[in-house]
């Protein structure tokens, strides 16, 4: 009978790679070092050389490990077809170990064939709650103290990108020298994410700071930010603003708000302050005139083109001056 292979794919690549990483640990100790570990790039490795390899009998061990990197996502479909029928013989002493750090199309033949056979991990991207947890274990692993606001707070300044998230948690555990990391810490050593600076700039149009708001905005296209993403982002962010005022009518608090949302409690908690800025009836003309806009975009009425970028500029800092009136 042939062995089962293991296909690893996802969004969440950092915790995929860490995975990979305690395998050849686990397997270097159990199997005395490195020498049946063969790591193969799909950028350069075609399918015959993958099923040779998979047929070569392990160097003085039970069994070898191989692991074979971003094969669906670098290779045609063609060579990858090529490698299915081989797939039918692994033998027992190969540990066969797809893992895509891209998230490979499922429409490929090879992805339905190891999603049908092999022992599949997805990696998807954390939620909230769970994004929260893993920083507080992350920050405690290495021998940090953060309390529960800060940990929602590091989570919306970065978002979900967990390579940067683990750089920021390791340059702040040192900053503060594993008393415990705050707010203002945060704000000291983290940039914040594009989402912190669509909120800060939201903030500002609700407390009527116009120029200020223009500030922010010009900020992110400094930072290399897109229009039409700012934009998208801003439209986001009054939709939050007016479900969580409707929720705040409705007598809903503020876990049952984030129960709702399925949103961070830090964005939940920051909106529900933000919302009272505003009244519904203002919410409701901000989010009329962004409708007019995105429609007006996607006609081409309002055009976006690298020698009329101004032109949309022009209607983006009308409507923050609107806003703030």
């Amino acid at each position: 009978m042939s062995a089962q292979p293991i296909f690893m794919h996802g969004e969440d690549c950092f915790s995929l790679q860490e995975k990979i990483n305690t395998w050849k640990r686990e397997f270097e100790k159990r199997h005395d070092g490195d020498i049946n570990i063969t790591e193969l790039n799909g950028e350069s490795i075609t399918s015959e050389e993958i099923a040779n390899t998979i047929a070569t009998l392990p160097f003085f061990s039970e069994k070898r490990l191989i692991l074979i990197k971003n094969f669906l996502t670098e290779q045609p479909t063609e060579e990858q077809k090529k490698l299915i029928p081989r797939l039918a013989d692994i033998p027992d002493t190969s540990v066969v170990v797809f893992y895509e750090l891209t998230p490979p199309k499922k429409i490929f033949s090879l992805y339905k064939h190891l999603a049908k056979t092999a022992k599949v991990y997805e990696f998807e991207s954390l939620k909230p709650a769970a994004l929260n947890k893993w920083i507080t274990e992350r920050v405690i692993k290495a021998g940090g103290k953060i309390n529960a606001l800060a940990t929602s707070y590091l989570a919306e300044q970065t978002g979900a990108n967990l390579w940067r998230l683990s750089s920021e948690i390791d340059k702040l555990i040192s900053y503060t020298n594993c008393t415990e990391i705050t707010s203002k810490d945060i704000d000291l050593l983290t940039r914040a994410s594009t989402e912190s600076n669509i909120f800060r700039l939201t903030d500002q149009l609700g407390q009527r700071r116009t120029a200020e708001a223009i500030k922010t905005l010009n900020e992110l296209l400094e930072s290399g930010e897109q229009l039409p993403y700012i934009f998208a982002m801003i439209a986001r962010q009054f939709r939050i603003l007016i479900e969580v005022k409707d929720m705040i009518r409705k007598g809903l608090n503020r876990q049952q708000i984030i129960d709702r949302l399925k949103a961070n409690p830090f964005v939940v908690t920051n909106a529900m302050a933000q919302a009272r800025n505003y009244e519904p009836e203002q919410l409701k003309r901000i989010h009329s005139r962004l409708l007019e806009l995105d429609t007006k975009s996607k006609t081409g009425k309002i055009p976006y083109l690298a020698t009329q970028k101004n032109h949309y500029l022009l209607h983006i800092e009308k409507l923050i001056v609107e806003a703030g009136k």
